[in-house]
């Protein structure tokens, strides 16, 4: 081979190289957590009958929460127990999303 040639491809090898290192240490060092975007609650109205003519009392209680969340450029929403406020912890490419429950990205995690 030519010195020029193998000159260009251990070079091109050592840029590559570089470059997998840089993507590779990225990967490691970022906090594994998901945006929150958007916090809804989802609250439910009681109603307290009374006897008689008196008029019930109604009441709101907020059962959970609906989150809309970003992971990179993936988007989607999950049902939670309680106000995740800015972030939402990520172990072992799931959300956590409290109750010991982990829910995988992009899944039909409103239903959980």
């Amino acid at each position: 081979m030519n010195r020029f040639v193998v000159v260009c491809v251990l070079t091109g090898m050592a840029a590559a190289t570089g470059a997998a290192s840089v993507a590779a240490y990225k990967m490691t060092s970022e906090e594994p957590y998901a945006e929150v975007l958007r916090v809804t609650p989802l609250v439910a109205a009681i109603e307290t009958p009374h006897g008689g003519n008196a008029q019930a009392d109604i009441s709101e209680h907020t059962w959970g929460y609906s989150v809309r969340y970003r992971i990179g450029s993936e988007t989607g929403i999950v049902r939670m127990d309680h106000d995740p406020g800015d972030r939402i912890a990520v172990r072992d490419g799931r959300l956590v999303v409290g109750d010991d429950r982990e829910i995988e990205f992009g899944a039909a995690s409103g239903a959980h």
